[in-house]
């Protein structure tokens, strides 16, 4: 998941635990989402010119990460997990379609 929160956003794995290392991604993502606060679960990948990601080379970071996001739970304020999941991808799309082009976050 992504937690961002004022400008800031921190990288939380499945288990719980904080993920660091993704700083440049973090940045781009602060900067792509103009919110107050938000609660994105997604997935943070290495692509691989193949259409396969690297799980290896995620966990060297080495090469650009990217965030997929699947869907979205909080924003500013607002627990949208009693929504149906159509409405909060619809919501999804529409905080990241003013991200910049060529930005490492997309929507899945």
């Amino acid at each position: 998941m992504a937690i961002l929160k004022h400008g800031s956003v921190r990288f939380i794995s499945r288990n719980g635990g904080g993920l660091n290392g993704f700083q440049l991604l973090a940045d781009q993502l602060s900067r792509a989402l103009k919110v107050e606060e938000a609660i994105l679960d997604g997935e943070i990948t290495v692509p691989h010119h193949t259409g396969r990601t690297l799980f290896a080379r995620l966990m060297e970071h080495r090469e650009e990460a990217r965030f997929h996001a699947f869907d979205l739970l909080w924003l500013n304020g607002q627990d949208l997990r009693a929504l149906p999941l159509l409405t909060r991808k619809q919501h999804l799309k529409v905080l990241l379609r003013r991200r910049p082009l060529g930005s490492s976050i997309s929507i899945m």
